[in-house]
């Protein structure tokens, strides 16, 4: 952008120039009224250019602390899932191992079951052929 704005000021200083020499304004008070002009030119251009570079590094910066910021939320963020995850990991392993226990609770009640049938069978089975 400032090579951009140089050429500029190169090119109108020339056409600057040779107006001058075309109106007659060659004079050492017209010439050096003009080298002035453009030795303040050049001075706004760089200060132009120092403000521009400073906008832009501060914009910059500010990028920069808004994608930290973001990644430090999202790091929180996975941070959290990752204990909601292990939450519900524990919780599923707690449920599996009551499912468990109820199942085998139910198993050994069937168990009882079947054996106190067998045993009503074999009694009744006696007497129906005691008779």
């Amino acid at each position: 952008m400032l090579n951009n704005n140089e050429k500029n000021l190169n090119v109108d200083n020339r056409h600057i120039e040779a107006s001058a020499h075309e109106t007659g304004l060659c004079d050492p008070q017209s010439l050096l009224e003009l080298d002035m002009l453009y030795q303040q030119a050049q001075q706004q251009l760089r200060a132009e250019g120092a403000e521009a570079f400073g906008r832009m590094k501060r914009q910059r910066i500010e990028a920069n602390d808004v994608r930290r910021r973001e990644v430090a939320r999202l790091r929180r963020e996975l941070a959290e899932l990752e204990q909601q995850i292990e939450e519900a990991k524990a919780d599923c392993e707690q449920t599996i191992e009551q499912v468990k226990d109820e199942y085998h609770a139910v198993a050994e009640s069937i168990a009882l079951r079947r054996a106190v049938l067998k045993d009503w069978f074999a009694l009744h089975r006696v007497r129906l052929s005691a008779r």
